[in-house]
């Protein structure tokens, strides 16, 4: 019986970092691979048994044990071909938190990969987090001898290391009518629909914090733009729990608990348009795969006071523009809402040609939001040349290797040489 491959993700609050984790298992398979899954995302594991017919072997890990000895027993227990660490931050961070380190990892002779999602190498090793640089993050992927596995996007296609398509990975099923597909999930059948995603870890309360503000207000005024771009327009959200909208849409407000991966795909499929909060996600890579066009908001102005707000904004804006930005204060740019982290994902968006492939707009330019979201939800003309821009970029990517296939060459490389070292050995 083949070794497998040990795919770890110790991640409860991010749920793209778990669907990498799956899709790097189901490629494995795909190419002959066998593998299991050690995870710590025990929900994700129950919507996938759930909906899909291939099972990958899953492991759960408890966060509340010593995750240390967790895996060192599969270790011994799978004799394992290779690890994959899915992804390298999430991983690191969640080992720091509970006082473990991941060196003894490297005390294996087999090889050992990491999703390095942000490329360490270039993003660095400090975070903006309200507006407010961070000490040295707990570990920079790119210091650790792993073989790094760094996914395009929301990384560039071309540069140094192990870069594979992120848009590829994902299982794609045939087409569905639109109108079953939305009429099964409470969904209007011929009303424009936005859709909206959030993770635990942007609702999970932030009391206390600077970004109290920017992430519970934030979404409202999302919704307040959306009102003004169309009548008709309804808003989907998937999410661990709703979002206090109801009061600015009414029913045009549809919360959906978090779907498995085949509900999931045809929900993409079947709406007008994703409006994102992130400069990247997986939710992103799959819209881009299947020609959904996405919206990104982000927030570039730094303001301590209205004032400031209103400087950055310029022009002479009208009074519900001055309460809904004092609601907001104190404001900070992010590309990874409600956190920040604008600072530390330009390097990488630089000259980034997945920028193509979706539409960025400022959360304080109505104007632009209004202008864009009517333009990629109603007129076809100005949908189709990004849905085009996409197609582009998509067909460069599948240029690129797929993460199962760089895995299994590096092992292959690492497997012929021991051979080569036994056979000198051996005369």
């Amino acid at each position: 019986m083949a070794h497998p491959h040990l795919i770890l993700n110790l991640c409860d609050s991010a749920w793209g970092e778990t669907i990498t984790a799956f899709n790097i298992a189901r490629d494995l398979i795909a190419h002959g691979e066998a593998c299991v899954l050690a995870t710590s995302n025990g929900q994700f594991v129950k919507n996938y048994r759930r909906s899909e017919r291939s099972q990958i072997p899953v492991e759960l890990v408890d966060l509340s044990g010593n995750i240390t000895r967790q895996i060192q027993k599969l270790l011994r227990r799978k004799h394992a071909a290779s690890i994959i660490v899915a992804d390298f931050a999430t991983f690191d961070s969640t080992m720091k938190k509970r006082g473990e380190h991941l060196q003894f990892l490297f005390d294996s002779t087999i090889p050992i990969f990491a999703v390095d999602t942000w490329d360490s190498s270039e993003s660095g090793a400090c975070v903006d987090v309200f507006g407010r640089q961070t000490t040295q993050r707990a570990g920079v992927c790119a210091k650790f001898p792993f073989t790094r596995l760094l996914p395009s996007p929301p990384l560039r296609p071309v540069g140094q290391g192990a870069r594979f398509s992120a848009l590829h990975q994902f299982p794609v099923g045939g087409s569905m009518d639109r109108r079953l597909v939305r009429n099964s999930l409470g969904l209007p059948e011929s009303l424009p629909i936005v859709l909206c995603c959030t993770s635990i870890w942007q609702q999970c309360g932030f009391e206390g914090t600077r970004g109290f503000r920017v992430a519970t207000e934030t979404p409202k005024v999302i919704a307040e733009y959306l009102v003004k771009t169309s009548e008709s327009i309804h808003l989907a959200h998937v999410g661990p729990a709703p979002l206090a909208l109801e009061s600015i849409l009414g029913k045009r407000y549809h919360w959906l608990r978090t779907q498995s991966l085949a509900q999931f795909s045809q929900l993409v499929q079947s709406i007008d348009l994703l409006i994102s909060l992130n400069m990247w996600t997986s939710t992103i890579s799959l819209c881009v795969r299947v020609g959904t066009p996405v919206l990104i908001i982000q927030n570039s102005c730094r303001a301590e006071s209205t004032a400031e707000a209103l400087h950055w904004l310029g022009g002479s804006p009208n009074e519900e523009t001055v309460q809904r930005i004092e609601r907001l204060i104190p404001l900070f740019p992010f590309g990874l809402w409600p956190v920040g982290c604008s600072d530390f994902l330009k390097p990488i968006m630089k000259r980034n040609d997945y920028l193509r492939a979706v539409k960025v707009v400022e959360l304080l330019r109505e104007n632009d939001f209004i202008r864009e979201c009517r333009g990629l939800a109603f007129e076809k003309p100005y949908r189709e040349r990004l849905i085009r821009n996409q197609t582009v970029y998509a067909a460069r990517l599948s240029r690129l290797p797929t993460a199962a296939s760089l895995v299994q060459g590096v092992v292959a490389r690492q497997r012929s040489s021991k051979n080569r070292i036994a056979n000198l050995t051996s005369k």
